[in-house]
């Protein structure tokens, strides 16, 4: 963190407590997204009751922060940008808590209708999709927790190439005409791809919360 110390050194560790926790959601969150690589890539038949236990732990961290910041509240009464960070880190652990909820929707996705129905161009845009995403929200979670307003910067510009794959897959609607299967499987891979942008959202979501932490400003 990047926040001025304080003559309380308890104060300090409690706020490092806070960042600590997010940084323990991020990397469970990144985990998520892994799994989600893992299923575009080799359609694990048992990853969708695996997200859902891991998704858990991602609640109980999210439930933790809440209680830490409340706790803190109370005890501390912050002022200033210190007020705004510890308020902000509950928006923050929120868009988390999504970003995991998002990872196990399209793992429940592409378990109902395959990986197998993917075919290479678009699989390497939902794998595109993947590894930009996990770029995301390591860097917004890190901008917010050091209050480094250049990555924040960097992540806002990553959701544009996040929208520019999604809006190429709608590249697979041309043609005379579908069967229904094709259909099917067209609006399911749009499903799956549009999820990878709501969780990108969550991500620049952030990425603004850690500008408003560090200016006061909400744009």
């Amino acid at each position: 963190m990047s926040l001025k110390e304080h003559t309380v050194k308890s104060y300090d560790k409690d706020l490092q407590s806070i960042a600590g926790t997010l940084d323990e959601m991020l990397d469970l969150v990144l985990i998520s997204i892994d799994m989600v690589a893992e299923m575009i890539e080799h359609n694990h038949k048992n990853y969708l009751e695996k997200i859902t236990t891991h998704d858990y732990k991602i609640n109980s961290l999210d439930f933790l922060i809440e209680r830490k910041i409340t706790t803190m509240l109370a005890l501390r009464q912050p002022m200033a940008v210190d007020l705004r960070y510890i308020v902000s880190a509950l928006k923050v652990s929120s868009n988390l808590e999504r970003v995991g909820d998002q990872a196990k929707s399209i793992i429940k996705k592409i378990t109902r209708i395959g990986a197998d129905e993917f075919d290479v161009n678009v699989k390497k845009s939902l794998l595109d999709m993947v590894q930009l995403s996990k770029i995301m929200v390591r860097d917004s979670v890190i901008a917010f927790n050091d209050q480094n307003l250049e990555m924040a910067d960097e992540v806002l510009r990553e959701d544009d190439e996040i929208d520019e794959i999604y809006s190429g897959l709608f590249s697979i609607l041309e043609g005379e005409s579908f069967s229904k299967k094709q259909a099917e499987r067209i609006i399911n891979i749009l499903f799956i791809a549009k999820s990878f942008e709501r969780l990108a959202d969550h991500s620049t979501n952030i990425a603004e919360i850690t500008k408003y932490v560090s200016t006061g400003e909400t744009k």
